[in-house]
């Protein structure tokens, strides 16, 4: 199993595991906060595995779906879990 880094670490509560962590696109306005439409974030819905791959994608989507999106950046999403004792 992958080791959390550093950052995630010292935020992780006890009892919680690290599962995997990926990059995804989504829309946000320029301030960073995310942007919803029907009550769902907007994001591309693939998980990349790199910032470069999620890059690609944001640049793709700015072109797809403008909508009231001021802008698309690739977000680092971590995965934990709590262990069940």
């Amino acid at each position: 199993m992958k080791e959390p880094p550093e950052s995630l670490k010292k935020l992780m509560k006890p009892g919680e595991v690290f599962v995997r962590d990926f990059w995804v696109a989504q829309g946000c306005s320029w301030k960073g906060r995310t942007t919803k439409r029907n009550g769902k974030t907007v994001s591309c819905g693939h998980k990349h595995r790199s910032r470069e791959a999620a890059l690609k994608c944001a640049k793709k989507m700015r072109k797809e779906k403008p909508g009231n999106c001021q802008d698309y950046r690739p977000q680092h999403i971590f995965m934990t879990a709590t262990k069940l004792t």
